[in-house]
């Protein structure tokens, strides 16, 4: 039933983090199932991470929480054992205030958060009672976490007081730290053995990392759980379905923590009563084989493996077949290649509708046309998929058709999962996503995610390198033109000879179907062909007369000069005007300076061959007058198959009213 709104759902904010953890889905989905039959549409905002650490990557992840203020939720859910970073929850709180909203805080106690937690200090009471009065348990160790951690402080305090209840003693020597994980817990217990004390009857853990962590130290000791001890945990968490002994654990049950957070959230925004304390959700106890009670029957314990099989072949088989998706993007880099195969992946992660949105920063960055976005369109929508139907609309759109946009990937589900689209340095968007919860296979959705995070990393990447090339590239056109500038002032009657035989080059390229990369490649690059005359005498280089054989043999050492001057040269371009400098005097018939011939001259050098020649035909020099364009038409034409390449002579004869035009352009001064 929707109260009061007009039949419009309540758009409530919801904070959590670590989408590859099913603890985080199961809780998403009975939170989602419940908040549709009471009127609310989820918008959940979902890092990576889990936030633990104020690092660079959290702070960029983080930044998808922003994204509240667009959405203009009515109220914020934030589960605080997902966003553990105190910045970060002060950041939520910061927007909460700005929008006037109210925050509930989800197992945690936060200041300035309307809480909600569980009564994991009841739970453990219940247990140590249950081992003292079951099982005549006397002799009970507690692992906490760490010293100085609140939360578990607390359930240390209720391992106590629980003791004191049925009159046992506290020794502080039973009182271990195992600091959250296996690692410390093991160490723990090395000390605790070390130091000679006695095997306890229990071990009560605060939670189960380190409940498993305890069983798998005392099996490796030979000790047997629960026959020697018995071992407890806290927490529910899904190796405890398969773990064997099957641990006894208070587990936090999501359909009980649901509820209770609707309830609230109904009594804030129909009945504007807020709590006035923190409320407790019980914890449901499963007394079980790690305690010494009766374990699942074996057919429960078949079923739960042959499940775990069935999602393991259906992840090989998701793994499999994404590849497709991988090595596509890895080779062509762009974007529709993301738009295209994504539809493709969404039915075995339980995907029903989805969208990706871009910042508009990001979107300037590799090309989606955003540029007509003014301040009120701070978003691009980079296709979507809603109801069967794949759009690749590349559209920005405003804050209002923002919401409207992720409203209808919601559907009749009333939720939507907005994950960042990040590298280490910037947040390029999110993708808002409606799944299936019973079908999602979280390492699906992660996987996907990852997938399409990492594609546009390498999108931006790609932009970044781009940039970097086109950088390096401007430089060395600017040394080629310097260079080839000093060369053509050595020689006073040259004139424009360097700027046209670039011009003849490109039209000569360009005819012959090379790319315009390559084309401005060689049109830079060819300024460059008589680079080593700049050792060659100016008295030779500009003598009017016939050069003397041992002048002829001077001239041809430009061409190995020039060489040698660009051979450690970096970079595409240098290297090809290394090539153009050496190659340019060679001949097709294979009668040149150096004896190449054909195919074996690059292409680059047979373009340059012509270009250089047309040129030098049409120009006036010490020791000839300009002819005539005919003329010089005429004499490349019979050396065709000669001094030139075939198919260089066609391509020049079928551009020779633009050589014509490009002499005119650059006549000599």
């Amino acid at each position: 039933m929707q109260w009061g709104y007009m039949n419009r759902r309540i758009k409530i904010g919801v904070c959590t983090a670590v989408i590859n953890q099913l603890s985080m889905h199961r809780m998403m989905g009975e939170f989602c199932r419940e908040a549709t039959k009471r009127g609310f549409e989820l918008h959940i905002f979902a890092p990576f991470s889990n936030l633990d650490y104020d690092t660079n990557n959290d702070r960029i992840q983080q930044e998808i929480y922003h994204f509240l203020e667009y959405e203009k939720p009515e109220a914020i859910v934030c589960f605080a054992d997902m966003v553990k970073v105190p910045s970060v929850r002060d950041s939520i709180l910061a927007i909460a205030k700005k929008m006037d909203i109210p925050v509930i805080g989800v197992k945690s106690a936060i200041d300035g958060m309307y809480n909600i937690n569980y009564d994991v200090d009841g739970a453990i009471r219940q247990i140590i009672s249950h081992l003292i009065e079951e099982h005549h348990c006397s002799k009970i160790n507690f692992i906490s976490g760490n010293k100085d951690d609140v939360a578990f402080d607390y359930r240390l305090k209720a391992y106590i007081r629980t003791l004191e209840k049925h009159n046992i003693e506290i020794d502080n020597n039973r009182i271990l730290y195992g600091g959250f994980w296996g690692g410390p817990t093991r160490e723990a217990l090395d000390e605790y053995f070390a130091k000679g004390f006695e095997m306890p009857d229990a071990f009560v853990c605060a939670n189960d990392a380190m409940a498993i962590a305890v069983c798998k130290y005392l099996r490796e000791k030979g000790y047997d759980v629960p026959k020697d001890v018995k071992v407890t945990g806290i927490g529910g968490i899904r190796e405890t379905e398969l773990f064997s002994p099957e641990l006894t654990t208070a587990k936090y049950d999501p359909k009980i923590t649901s509820n209770c957070i609707c309830d609230v959230l109904e009594s804030m925004l129909k009945e504007n009563k807020f709590p006035e304390s923190t409320i407790r959700i019980p914890c449901e106890i499963n007394f079980t084989e790690s305690c010494g009670c009766p374990t699942k029957e074996k057919q429960e314990h078949n079923e739960t493996i042959s499940g775990l099989f069935t999602r393991l072949e259906k992840e090989r088989e998701f793994r499999h077949d994404i590849n497709g998706m991988i090595v596509a993007i890895n080779d062509e880099c762009v974007i529709d290649t993301v738009l295209e195969y994504l539809p493709k992946y969404i039915e075995p992660v339980g995907v029903k509708a989805y969208g990706l949105y871009l910042v508009k920063k990001f979107a300037d960055m590799v090309g989606v046309p955003s540029f007509l976005m003014g301040d009120d369109y701070p978003l691009v929508l980079l296709g979507n998929y809603i109801n069967d139907e794949n759009s690749k609309l590349i559209k920005p759109i405003s804050i209002k058709e923002c919401d409207d946009s992720l409203s209808a990937i919601a559907g009749e589900d009333g939720h939507v999962i907005m994950i960042p689209i990040h590298s280490d340095k910037e947040l390029f968007g999110f993708i808002a996503v409606n799944y299936d919860e019973s079908r999602i296979a979280p390492e699906f959705l992660y996987e996907l995610c990852v997938i399409i995070n990492l594609s546009f990393d390498a999108l931006y990447k790609r932009y970044n390198l781009d940039i970097a090339n086109r950088q390096l590239r401007e430089v060395s056109e600017q040394i080629i033109i310097s260079l080839a500038e000093v060369v053509e002032y050595k020689s006073e009657v040259t004139g424009q000879h360097v700027k046209r035989v670039s011009e003849y080059t490109r039209i000569l390229a360009s005819g012959l179907g090379l790319s315009d990369e390559e084309t401005n490649l060689l049109r830079v690059a060819s300024m460059m062909h008589d680079v080593g005359k700049i050792n060659i005498p100016s008295a030779i280089l500009d003598k009017p007369g016939k050069l003397t054989a041992e002048e002829f043999d001077v001239i041809k050492t430009h061409v190995t000069v020039g060489e040698k001057l660009m051979e450690k040269a970096p970079g595409e371009m240098m290297e090809k005007a290394r090539v153009i400098a050496k190659q340019h005097h060679e001949k097709w018939n294979g009668k040149g300076y150096l004896g190449m011939k054909g195919r074996e001259i690059d292409i680059a050098a047979r373009i340059v061959a012509l270009a250089d020649v047309f040129d030098a035909l049409v120009s006036k020099r010490p020791y000839k007058d300009a002819f005539p364009i005919e003329k010089a038409v005429q004499i490349i034409v019979e050396d065709r198959g000669e001094h030139f390449d075939p198919c260089v002579v066609d391509c020049f004869i079928a551009n020779l009213d633009e050589f014509v035009k490009t002499k005119e352009s650059y006549s000599d001064l």
